[in-house]
This record gives C-alpha cells, sequence and structure tokens, in this order.
C-alpha cells in the first residue's frame, strides 16, 4: 500500500478516534458537569452512614420544584424530621436534591434519609441516600447509625433556612449550553483531525522530497560506463 493509502487510513482512524472520544474530553473540560455516581455504588449501610453527615428518618411534606425545560435539575424537599440517627437537623429540614437522582421519590413519603451538608443546607447526593420506611434498606441504616433522637429547634443547624431554588443543573444542562457543548465537541474533533492532517501533510512532502533528490539512476552499459 502506497503513502497516500496509509495516510488516507490514518485520517479515517483518527476521526473515529474524535467521534468516540470527543464527548469524554468535552466531558473533562465542563467542570461540575453532572454525572451518574457510580463510585459509590454497592456501598452498605455502614459505609454509607459512613460517609453521611447527618442521617434522619422524616416525612417530606412538599416538594419544590421549579420544572425548568431541561434535565437534570435541583428540587427542594422540606422534611418533617421525625427522628435524628446521627448528627443534627431540625424539626423541619430543607434538602436539596437532584431528579434524575430521585425520580420516584413523592410527596408524603417517609423515608431514611444519609445527607450531607453542604455550608449550611443539606443534600441528598444520589447515591444510596435514601430508603422507604419498612424496607430493608432503611432498617439497614438504622441499625448502622444508632438509636434516633429528637430533633432540634435552633435556625443554625443546618437545613433550617428555606431553600431558595435559582438556575439548577448548571448552564450546561440548558438547551443553549446543550448546543455550547456540541459545537465545542465539534471543535475539539476538526482541530485534532486539521493538526493529523498538517503532521501528514509534512510527512508526505518530506517523503516526495527524498524521492526527487536522489533522481532516476544513469544507465550503464554492459562494461559498467555510463552512457553519454
Amino acid at each position: 500500500m502506497g503513502l497516500r493509502g496509509r495516510a488516507g487510513r490514518l485520517a479515517r482512524l483518527a476521526a473515529v478516534v474524535g467521534m468516540l472520544f470527543g464527548p469524554v474530553v468535552v466531558a473533562s473540560v465542563v467542570p461540575g458537569a453532572p454525572t451518574a455516581n457510580a463510585s459509590c455504588a454497592g456501598r452498605d449501610a455502614a459505609e454509607i452512614v459512613a460517609d453521611s453527615d447527618v442521617v434522619l428518618t422524616g416525612r417530606i411534606a412538599t416538594i419544590d420544584d421549579p420544572a425548568p425545560n431541561y434535565a437534570p435539575y435541583d428540587v427542594g424537599w422540606t422534611i418533617e424530621v421525625g427522628s435524628v440517627h446521627k448528627g443534627r437537623a431540625p424539626r423541619t429540614a430543607h434538602v436539596v436534591a437532584t431528579t434524575y437522582t430521585h425520580e420516584d421519590v413523592r410527596a408524603g413519603g417517609t423515608y431514611v434519609f444519609a445527607l450531607g451538608v453542604e455550608g449550611k443546607g443539606l443534600r441528598a447526593g444520589g447515591c444510596q441516600d435514601l430508603a422507604a420506611v419498612g424496607s430493608a434498606e432503611a432498617a439497614a441504616l438504622v441499625d448502622a447509625a444508632g438509636p434516633g433522637g429528637p430533633p432540634v429547634a435552633s435556625d443554625g443547624v443546618p437545613g433550617s433556612a428555606e431553600i431558595e431554588l435559582g438556575p439548577s443543573g448548571g448552564w450546561w444542562a440548558s438547551p443553549w449550553g446543550m448546543v455550547l457543548v456540541g459545537l465545542l465537541g465539534l471543535l475539539v474533533l476538526c482541530v485534532g483531525g486539521v493538526g493529523l492532517a498538517v503532521l501528514l501533510g509534512l510527512l508526505v512532502g518530506r517523503h516526495r522530497g527524498r524521492t526527487c533528490s536522489d533522481g532516476p539512476a544513469a544507465e550503464q552499459d554492459p562494461t559498467g560506463t555510463p552512457f553519454k
């Protein structure tokens, strides 16, 4: 196969690699882009409790769902706390959660929550952090966290302040953000393809230059003397 054929095959291979790994590159340069938290899957109840700041049992009174035209996005849970098994929680706890990890949660349900503290608020991280009361998962969380105590009345406890949900999901989750991410991926693919094309062009030009500089071999007669 000639050099041109090999160059064509390399160019096609580069295009395929760009299409396969372009989204990975884009995801790596978009900070905080929502991803599935697969690394925490398979934890037992003791690990979940150890990784959480607050473990409580309570009833979701209301869900504040802004319902934007994109997903995922944040929602607010207002929880009537019955008992606190780890950390401190107010009688009425306000928790931020994300729709794509808590699609089956409904207002009126009673759950065991394993939550994290973010600043002055509480967040459901989306990985094995909620179990319906009466289930084996909920019983295991309570056993791992220990006996429950009453919530506190202090306004300074994380989760006591009401949640003001702003634009949710990050700019990349909005329609225009998705378009921008797609254009960024296309740019990465194009830049990589142009760079490879320039490199291949230089290699082909160098090969041609060497071929021309060598020139055709001089013909010789049977005695070895070059023809004039």
